[in-house]
């Protein structure tokens, strides 16, 4: 079994998710204790793949989709037999490296 540990942002996106969609961050919770502490992987139905665009924040990094537009980023398993939890977002907040408190909101469509 390995090592799960969280960064501070992680806590604080997964209590913002817990406010957004509780039944998001239960799943979230669930796939972190039965899969991502006994192999570092979530299962491929999750879309998991590397990051690695060109000065990234958070390059190396695996990022998994629990929602089309939730997004959890985790560090791959080291030798220290550890996975690191990272960050909890959507791909705007990805991709502009700008989180907020509060869960984004849609844009409303006219």
């Amino acid at each position: 079994m390995l090592e799960l540990n969280t960064t501070a942002e992680f806590d604080g996106n997964m209590a913002r998710l817990k406010r957004f969609d509780r039944p998001c961050a239960d799943e979230l919770r669930d796939v972190m204790r039965d899969c991502l502490r006994f192999d570092g992987s979530v299962p491929d139905s999750y879309s998991p793949h590397e990051l690695n665009n060109p000065g990234g924040l958070y390059n190396g990094c695996i990022e998994f989709h629990l929602r089309p537009d939730v997004l959890v980023l985790y560090s791959p398993v080291k030798p220290r037999r550890m996975v690191m939890m990272r960050r909890i977002c959507t791909h705007e907040e990805l991709r502009t490296g700008h989180f907020g408190r509060q869960w984004p909101e849609k844009p409303a469509r006219s």
